[in-house]
């Protein structure tokens, strides 16, 4: 996955003088990636969702390459004022309320499953967008694999400052309806309900 869709990212990275891990399956890539200066950390990764259990181990794995590598993710976070999503995937999007949390204006894919519901949260949650890219209330969306929407998308938040903006004020507006304090309530209401 990450060799078709974020290697030419990260060897960008790398020529920039960052030191980029990933943590992954172990496959016949390993020495290839290593031998372009990428660290890999051999994890058993789900990506599916579906197991609770496998989700946790997930969890775990990711959490002991992090522990063991210590990147400075707020300072990286900081800096930007742009995140990108391009997944096709999501289950809880942690990037995007990360993005949010340092009021970066957020271009993500519609994929079904998390973006949406955060950036679009009037519109219905099961709609998938299809060709062109979307200027939702809180960030941008783009059909997923498409890359020419996702560059539009992405060229019309870097170029437009006044957008730009406008997202990041909207961005930081838009996390408080996550913080600790409203999200509990709600938890509380929903488990225990009559």
């Amino acid at each position: 996955f990450f060799a078709s869709h974020f290697l030419q990212v990260g060897k960008e990275a790398i020529s920039q003088g960052y030191e980029v891990h990933l943590a992954c399956m172990v496959t016949d890539k390993k020495d290839e990636l290593e031998s372009m200066g990428f660290v890999v950390h051999e994890a058993s990764i789900s990506r599916s969702g579906t197991h609770v259990l496998q989700e946790i181990k997930t969890m775990y794995q990711i959490y002991k390459v992090m522990k063991s590598v210590r990147p400075d993710i707020a300072n990286i976070f900081s800096k930007a004022n742009i995140a990108g999503l391009p997944s096709c995937r999501e289950n809880l999007p942690k990037v995007l309320f990360e993005a949010t949390a340092y009021s970066q204006a957020v271009v993500a894919t519609d994929c079904q499953s998390g973006y949406r519901e955060i950036l679009a949260p009037e519109t219905n949650a099961s709609f998938q967008l299809k060709e062109n890219y979307e200027l939702s209330e809180f960030g941008a969306l783009a059909p997923i694999k498409n890359i020419k929407s996702s560059k539009k998308a992405m060229r019309l938040i870097i170029e437009d400052k006044e957008t730009q903006k406008t997202y990041q004020i909207k961005a930081k507006k838009r996390v408080e309806d996550f913080k600790i304090e409203k999200i509990s309530i709600l938890y509380k209401d929903i488990l225990c309900a009559d």
